[in-house]
């Protein structure tokens, strides 16, 4: 039985599922073209315990499936252990940025939470992120606001799954925005948090927490939308070790990184510590290497180490390129193990700060720091760090919906 490659006591990476790497891994669905080298749908299931590369959390957006009446089609979500996996659920609020027509109020919060109280654990609530402003019916910050406002009481009063815990989403562009925002929505009896927009921000999002922490409203779990920068992951990981002094929330953060990478013929190689960043490398996607005895240039995964470039590639697949929907999730798989590792190694460098060692780039062990001290002072708001004050990390898109097809 495959171990997580996170532990526990770490903030926890959940990689967003795409609709097809749901659906080929079932065994009811063989692919069209097989999996190489004798490999199952279950040896790549990384929901089952027991397969080689496990990861106990994942997200799915309901964006996927919001003209879909049936929500989520057979495979790995369906079939999942509850007892050993974890499924976030997110809105899909993203989804309106591009296509505005679909949110219809109240049809659509309802829609969504009854998708959510079936497939998932935790689910976020449906808000109407600041980047909509400018499409459709939102012209400003407070038509956002108070679109969500609407969403919440519906969310709150039609709630029937006691069991799912539902995330609050905090939205804004700046502070002011982020904190009015946190007022706003404050007193809606959910059980934790999710951060979009410029809420994500490091300062914003500790100066956050903090207020949490004080006015005795921080819940049980904390989720960062569209994040998996290694220096981001160690920066979640000390705040979960700084609030364990406030209680025992858990920490989580997404990104579908591993299937757009893998859709655009790009994975990841390693991790480069003089920067603190995953390395990345593109594939010769040439049709031509299909059936070629050419081994996979990257050997640190399960499928990396296993497979050739001519068992990835196709002449007949879906794609000029000749990556099909089997190509696609084999590099998905590759991609996603090789970004939990990743991060896992980055936690592993951040531990040896506490022991006198030191980081690349410079200023992350101060910031490292500064975090867990902060956030677990008793008072934290009134001891805000200098060595935070005006530090912008980069942020990944919160958009999810990509699905290789």
């Amino acid at each position: 039985m495959a171990q997580p490659i996170i532990p526990h006591w770490r903030a926890q990476y959940a990689p967003a599922l795409q609709r097809s790497f749901i659906t080929i891994m079932d065994p009811a669905r063989p692919p069209r073209r097989p999996f190489p080298a004798g490999l199952t749908g279950e040896d790549l299931n990384i929901l089952d315990p027991a397969a080689h590369v496990f990861a106990p959390w994942t997200l799915l957006s309901w964006g996927q499936f919001i003209n879909s009446p049936a929500g989520v089609p057979p495979g790995i979500v369906g079939s999942r252990d509850r007892k050993a996996t974890k499924l976030i659920a997110d809105s899909g609020g993203f989804q309106f940025i591009g296509a505005p027509h679909l949110f219809t109020a109240h049809s659509t919060v309802f829609a969504y939470l009854g998708w959510a109280e079936t497939h998932a654990d935790v689910a976020m609530t449906m808000d109407i992120p600041t980047r909509a402003i400018g499409k459709g019916r939102w012209n400003s910050f407070q038509d956002c606001l108070d679109d969500t406002l609407v969403n919440l009481k519906d969310f709150s009063n039609a709630r029937t799954n006691d069991d799912l815990i539902v995330l609050n989403v905090l939205q804004g562009r700046d502070w002011q925005e982020c904190l009015a925002w946190y007022d706003a929505v404050k007193h809606y009896p959910f059980d934790g948090w999710a951060f979009g927009g410029g809420s994500r921000d490091l300062l914003t999002m500790t100066r956050l927490i903090a207020r949490m922490v004080e006015e005795n409203r921080l819940g049980r779990h904390l989720h960062v939308l569209g994040t998996s920068s290694l220096q981001r992951a160690v920066e979640l990981s000390a705040i979960k070790m700084g609030l364990g002094q406030h209680g025992d929330a858990e920490v989580t953060f997404d990104t579908a990184t591993p299937s757009m990478m893998a859709a655009n013929g790009l994975i990841f190689t390693g991790a480069k510590w003089t920067s603190f960043t995953s390395e990345q490398a593109r594939l010769p996607l040439d049709p031509q290497l299909s059936g070629s005895p050419f081994l996979f240039p990257a050997t640190d995964t399960y499928l990396g180490s296993r497979l050739t470039m001519g068992e990835i590639l196709t002449r007949g697949g879906l794609s000029q390129s000749g990556l099909d929907s089997t190509g696609h999730a084999l590099l998905t798989h590759h991609n996603t193990e090789q970004l939990l590792r990743n991060i896992e190694e980055a936690n592993r460098w951040a531990d040896l700060v506490s022991g006198g060692g030191q980081l690349n780039p410079p200023g992350l062990a101060q910031r490292l720091h500064d975090v867990f001290a902060y956030l677990g002072a008793y008072a934290p708001e009134k001891t805000i760090s200098g060595h935070l004050k005006g530090f912008q990390d980069a942020l990944d898109d919160e958009w999810q919906e990509t699905s290789w097809t």
